[in-house]
């Protein structure tokens, strides 16, 4: 157990570090220095490993480069992560004998900062940054349980009225450009936080297009920051509740 004190308010902060503070922290250094150096050299001259990377980036976009690379490497056909106890908290558990994909994550610490009127400490506390760690995160096909609201999504059907005026109009409200791509079945859009552009996959129904549309556009207002704790499948679930909310009124008409 670390103690952190905290000089605004003279409070001492305790944190459970990972045993060997001081050699978790070397060994956190020598894989992303691993990483910067060789990591291109494991997609060199290989377009499919460099494609599914692609992918892993876009599927898993608040997550820092580093994190990525280690999602990828142990586990390239992640869909959705989260902690053993994040999967618990929604009445999913992980299989017995699975082995967590190892990231890296950030060690904070609640502080309060000294308010200018009168040297008053103020109400508003704010995450300071202190240290990393490591922690293991495990991809859905690794859990069982209840079954996820946004898996259960059947693709939509059906046509929209003015459909061409709507998809223009999403145009121009959408914070990044929109594009179409002939995408594998399993994946109806995307946002690449690398390219700032959102992905659709060309071909779909006039409503679902409307549908991924939205969904992502969510995304890209709630989940661009790569400091957003929330996990992936809580991230698709607000996504998809904005998406239906919106697309219900065209499903009626």
């Amino acid at each position: 157990m670390q103690k952190i004190a905290n000089k605004n308010t003279k409070k001492v902060y305790r944190y459970p570090f990972t045993e060997g503070g001081e050699k978790t922290s070397k060994d956190i250094s020598e894989i992303v220095s691993s990483l910067e150096r060789n990591f291109a050299k494991y997609l060199e001259n290989d377009e499919a490993r460099y494609k599914n990377y692609l992918q892993i980036m876009a599927r898993f976009h608040n997550y820092s480069v580093n994190n990525s690379m280690l999602i990828f490497m142990q586990r390239p056909n992640a869909t959705y992560i989260s902690s053993f106890s994040g999967w618990k908290s929604i009445g999913r558990k992980v299989k017995k004998g699975e082995k967590g994909i190892r990231i890296i994550a950030p060690v904070t610490i609640k502080v309060r900062q000294k308010s200018d009127e009168e040297n008053q400490e103020s109400p508003e506390e704010q995450e300071k940054l202190v240290a990393f760690r490591f922690a293991y995160v495990f991809d859905l096909e690794q859990t069982e349980g209840k079954e996820l609201p946004f898996l259960s999504a059947a693709e939509l059907t059906g046509k929209v009225p003015d459909y061409s005026k709507l998809m223009s109009a999403i145009r121009k409200i959408s914070p990044v450009s929109i594009h179409y791509e002939n995408l594998e079945a399993t994946v109806k859009g995307y946002y690449n936080l690398t390219a700032k552009e959102i992905i659709i996959r060309s071909g779909m129904s006039e409503l679902h297009t409307v549908k991924t549309a939205l969904h992502e556009i969510t995304h890209v207002l709630l989940h661009s920051d790569r400091n957003d704790k929330n996990s992936s499948f809580e991230r698709e679930t607000e996504a998809l509740y904005s998406a239906f909310q919106n697309v219900n009124h065209f499903k009626e008409c």
